[in-house]
């Protein structure tokens, strides 16, 4: 039996979205409802007065919008595609904003790209207005409750009001980054001391193919499924079930899925990452995450995915720093 899952992680080519000042956090904290569509995140934000979903994910480079939504700007060149981690590339435009509203964060007057999602649209069985990525997330600290259905926003260094903080977190990671990707470090079958981009807008964890042989050897279940990237091309590929994938070497999970792909196309650009730990990682249970200090902390909930959790013990070499 294939399945379906819709892998979304862009790069935009030759350009690193660096830190911009340009969006605003009107309050100090602002608390935003989601939905969950096929595992993945779906948030209500406005542009232009036109309110409706974006996909949050923090594989995509920046904010990208639907060109089925947004009239394409013909005087705006820049350059000219994206890739994602299926190793192939689209063609984008450019529209113009001049408002963008998302729990209290706020932009004006702005070029962003265009992309053709429909594809993502018919898997989701939701209209998009497009997708937040780093350049938009990078300027709020971000706690996600995936089982309560909300994303609260902090500006970051502001004073968190919930009593909920004052417990300490099960886990504790320093990530580093590599351009817009948040990095852990893991291992899952032959393979240790990978590196791995946390994307929230990938529905499966993913490991370059480069290191089939490795996984293969110990892959409990081999099969086959569809995977679907940014640019919308389905193609076949290995997915194994693994006997436990180890994260940070601080807590495992058994019986986990890898698909494989191959990411020659992202190391070309420079990106050095062996695979995706896609959405499930923020199934762990409520998940607070800082670009500003570059910390994750966890504090685990009792669902299905967590059955299949289990602690070890840390070890120095293992840390992202």
């Amino acid at each position: 039996m294939q399945h379906l899952y819709t892998l979304l992680f862009f790069l935009l080519s030759f350009i690193f979205v660096k830190a911009s000042p340009d969006y605003q956090m009107a309050e100090a904290s602002a608390v935003v409802p989601v939905q969950i569509r096929n595992k993945l995140i779906l948030v209500e934000g406005k542009i232009n007065n036109q309110a409706g979903y974006f996909l949050f994910d923090t594989g995509a480079s920046e904010l990208i919008l639907n060109e089925a939504r947004f009239p394409r700007h013909e005087h705006h060149h820049s350059v000219p595609y994206f890739a994602d981690a299926t190793g192939h590339v689209a063609a984008h435009g450019y529209t113009y904003i001049s408002t963008f509203n998302w729990g209290g964060l706020h932009r004006e007057g702005f070029f962003a790209p265009l992309l053709d999602l429909l594809a993502l649209e018919s898997n989701l069985g939701e209209q998009l207005l497009g997708i937040i990525g780093y350049d938009v997330l990078q300027h709020v600290d971000l706690e996600l409750d995936y089982y309560q259905g909300t994303i609260s926003l902090f500006r970051p260094g502001a004073v968190v009001p919930y009593p909920e903080f004052r417990v300490a977190p099960d886990y504790t990671f320093d990530f580093e980054m590599d351009r817009h990707l948040p990095v852990l470090k893991a291992a899952v079958g032959n393979a240790d001391g990978l590196l791995l981009a946390i994307d929230s807008g990938s529905s499966v964890n993913i490991c370059d193919s480069r290191l089939k042989g490795k996984l293969k050897k110990k892959a409990l279940q081999k099969r086959t499924i569809g995977l679907q990237g940014a640019v919308g091309i389905l193609q076949q590929s290995p997915f194994y079930v693994m006997e436990a994938l180890r994260i940070e070497n601080t807590y495992s999970i058994a019986y986990c899925r890898v698909a494989l792909s191959n990411l020659k196309k992202l190391k070309d650009h420079g990106i050095r990452i062996d695979g995706l730990l896609g959405i499930n990682f923020f199934r762990l249970g409520r998940v607070f995450f800082s670009y500003h200090t570059q910390r994750i902390m966890v504090w685990l909930g009792q669902n299905e995915y967590t059955l299949r959790h289990s602690s070890l013990q840390p070890l120095p070499e293992m840390s992202a720093k």
